[in-house]
């Protein structure tokens, strides 16, 4: 059975236990892409692809596709190899199998983190990205280590066509694969499942995408499906068949040995130059090394001038002012700074890029300089203002309505926070006693007093497209997906039928959504549609 064209270059997820033969069918799909010059990459946790470099007999070559990482590494990779390997494979057209089973569960979750994120950022031009053991990179319930890997993933399933991205998820436990990951694929492939919740999960992308009545039938008969057996449903092209899936061109490096049995590996391997790429990967894999020790530097020096300005005033500590631009920790502030600013001139501009490492960015630099000016140009040394700390409702309160310059309304704060409108306006009245908040029409905007309450600790709200990542990681799932609907059709609006026809939300919940979004100020709904905001743009 051969999918669409079409098909093929829209997500497919392919579904089925251990041993069903979903890896094998998998490879079928990805020789027909390779042998038609698509770029093609695929996360391998397993160990199992490299076989795509060999004929089916091992004896003649294969693909030329390189293979990153593992036991038949090309270039190795470590943990910290994902950003690099990310940049050099979304500027150039090299198939590739990334390797990861010799690397431990954290280790993997690391580099795929940076992996995903930096593909998203950098990728621009057609590139199917099979994603094995799917579940593993995007699972339903993530642990808060995993929860920065997930939205990355997330986003190049969710948000990543525009980029060029054809996902291709694998996965023997659907149930455990985040629904919102799941449920974007435009083609399913459903191999034997026999547990009822991995069924469950099946039957969810059915209603979102297919006929339920014919999505019955289906679901019955997968726990009877044979090896190598399986469902091939993509609802767009009106294809529906029960097929037998047959035998691939190269090397079966997935297959389990027998009893007793010893599986050779294959005696040929397609070549692949690669010296160029791997000239280009260690340079930036050292760029990368030497921006991680550029962070840590940042890291540390920042945590020297929050410790001085917590440091207790006594009259010994108080030096004379003609002294101080000469003491000890301004030389230690002054050294610091020059050797950061000898570690950014190789790399320019590209050192301090926000984009490829957000806790970097000039505004730390700035930080630090004018920390440094004001220390060598104080004339008198005043001990620290000690401030009491916010209680934690006026903090949370006050933290929301900070990060919009233009204040909020009381029922957007209410949204924001959580709070009732009683324990809300409790919060108000209290904050507008200390000053630290003022009213301005229907708006509650924080006082230049009230972000200094705040301390270091407080961030404002990203812009452009950053908002929009940060709204779309943050809302709750109902939120998230409308808006989602919204900014990708922006500036036009998206009817509140299209909505329901791309969630599989009814009216009610629909529209308790858009509701909820408008008092946040994300959209603007009327009965023609909505509309996302434009400081999501901005």
């Amino acid at each position: 059975m051969k999918l669409p064209d079409g098909a093929l270059q829209q997500h497919i997820a392919i579904v089925g236990k251990t041993g069903s033969g979903k890896t094998y069918a998998a490879k079928g799909i990805v020789e027909t892409l390779l042998a038609t010059q698509k770029r093609v990459c695929v996360l391998d946790p397993t160990g199992a692809w490299y076989g795509l470099r060999s004929s089916a007999d091992g004896k003649k070559a294969g693909f030329p596709i390189a293979v990153f990482g593992g036991a038949h590494a090309d270039v190795p990779i470590t943990a910290q190899s994902g950003s690099a390997l990310a940049r050099i494979l979304a500027a150039k057209n090299v198939p590739a199998i990334v390797d990861l089973s010799e690397m431990l569960i954290g280790e993997r979750h690391r580099f795929v983190t940076d992996f995903a994120e930096a593909l998203y950022r950098d990728n621009r031009s057609p590139l199917h990205l099979v994603i094995d053991e799917a579940d593993e990179f995007a699972p339903q319930q993530p642990l808060p280590e995993t929860k920065r890997m997930l939205h990355h993933v997330d986003r190049i399933v969710r948000r990543g066509r525009i980029r060029g991205f054809r996902v291709m998820l694998i996965t023997q436990r659907p149930a455990v694969l985040h629904k919102n990951v799941l449920t974007q694929a435009n083609s399913l492939i459903a191999m034997r499942l026999t547990a009822p919740q991995d069924r469950k999960a099946i039957q969810a992308w059915i209603e979102g995408q297919a006929d339920a009545g014919v999505g019955k039938r289906v679901l019955e008969s997968l726990s009877g499906l044979q090896r190598g057996e399986g469902w091939v449903w993509s609802p767009e092209y009106s294809v529906l068949e029960r097929a037998a899936f047959p035998p691939i061109r190269t090397f079966d490096s997935s297959r389990t040995p027998d009893d007793d049995e010893v599986v050779a590996a294959p005696t040929k391997l397609a070549p692949v130059d690669i010296d160029e790429i791997r000239a280009s990967f260690g340079e930036i894999e050292q760029e990368a090394k030497t921006l991680d020790e550029l962070r840590a530097e940042v890291a540390r020096l920042k945590r020297e001038l929050a410790a001085a300005s917590r440091r207790p005033a006594t009259p010994a500590q108080a030096p004379p002012p003609v002294a101080l631009a000469t003491t000890n920790e301004q030389k230690r502030l002054e050294a610091a700074m020059r050797k950061i600013a000898a570690i950014a001139a190789p790399f320019g501009a590209y050192a301090f890029d926000t984009a490829s490492a957000p806790d970097l960015g000039v505004s730390i630099l700035s930080q630090i300089k004018s920390a440094a000016k004001d220390q060598h140009e104080r004339v008198a040394w005043t001990p620290p203002k000690q401030v009491a700390p916010l209680p934690a409702g006026v903090r949370c309160c006050l933290i929301a309505i900070a990060q919009h310059a233009e204040g909020v309304t009381r029922t957007q704060l209410s949204i924001l926070t959580g709070y009732k409108r009683s324990t809300r306006d409790t919060y108000i009245q209290r904050m507008r006693e200390q000053g630290l908040v003022e009213l301005r029409g229907e708006r509650v905007v924080a006082s230049a007093g009230g972000v200094a309450a705040l301390g270091q600790d407080f961030e404002p709200l990203p812009t452009g497209a950053a908002l929009r990542d940060h709204w779309l990681a943050t809302l709750p799932e109902g939120e998230s997906r409308v808006l989602q609907c919204a900014i990708g059709v922006y500036p036009s609006a998206v009817a509140r039928d299209a909505i329901s026809a791309a969630t599989g939300y009814a009216r009610s919940s629909r529209d308790t959504y858009i509701q909820r979004l408008a008092a946040r100020e994300l959209v603007t709904a009327n009965r023609d549609g909505v509309t996302a905001a434009t400081a999501l743009f901005d």
